[in-house]
């Protein structure tokens, strides 16, 4: 969804957002952010969750602007560091119940 020590979102993150919201509007759903960096450039960990949440307010502002989703059904976490063994430069997005 991100390039490496970068907040914009890329082109196929952008898709994958568009049937994100298209199941956004057909629910009372909640969804929460889960932000991540990998261990690029950035050394501090400061540095990583102010990426971390640079990402996921990219993921939500693109959300509501574009797609009309209320902010209030975003929750956001940010999480830094990826510790398991996905991909770190990345926004998990959980459907929770209304």
């Amino acid at each position: 969804m991100f390039d490496v020590d970068s907040a914009q979102l890329m082109t196929s993150g952008r898709s994958t957002l568009a049937a994100v919201a298209k199941k956004l509007n057909q629910t009372a759903a909640r969804i929460q952010l889960k932000a991540y960096t990998s261990q690029s450039t950035l050394t501090s960990v400061s540095a990583q969750r102010r990426l971390s949440l640079k990402r996921a307010m990219a993921v939500r502002q693109h959300l509501t602007t574009e797609f009309g989703i209320s902010s209030s059904r975003i929750d956001v976490r940010v999480l830094g560091t990826v510790e398991d063994s996905g991909p770190g430069d990345r926004v998990d997005i959980v459907m929770t119940s209304s």
